[in-house]
């Protein structure tokens, strides 16, 4: 798998946007969807079980959204996102960020 695999062809004044983009753009829009928007504030005394509920749900979601993402978006990446030790490491990370949201609210 090469950078001109998963970036395509890309122009050398536009691959310093484009490297941003790639890393930038789905790291925030999946903070907001997976942690903020699902998750409710560590202060807002939610009960533990129902915090782990949707702890739980959210991380599912988002180990799943991976393989589906690639299979609809860029069906050439679609093998790579759905091996094993892709989404092993992709819940790894997701849970990763679900504890230090739970610890620190942030």
């Amino acid at each position: 798998m090469s950078l001109q695999t998963i970036l395509g062809s890309v122009r050398p004044t536009q691959l310093g946007f484009r490297l941003l983009r790639a890393l930038i753009v789905p790291a925030l829009l999946e903070e907001l969807i997976f942690r903020v928007l699902l998750l409710s504030h560590p202060t807002e005394g939610v009960l533990t079980t129902t915090f782990m509920l949707w702890m739980t749900f959210s991380l599912a979601l988002f180990v799943i959204s991976h393989p589906l993402q690639a299979m609809i978006f860029r069906p050439h990446l679609a093998s790579l996102f759905s091996r094993p030790l892709f989404v092993g490491l992709t819940a790894l990370l997701g849970l990763s960020c679900v504890l230090i949201y739970a610890g620190t609210g942030s």
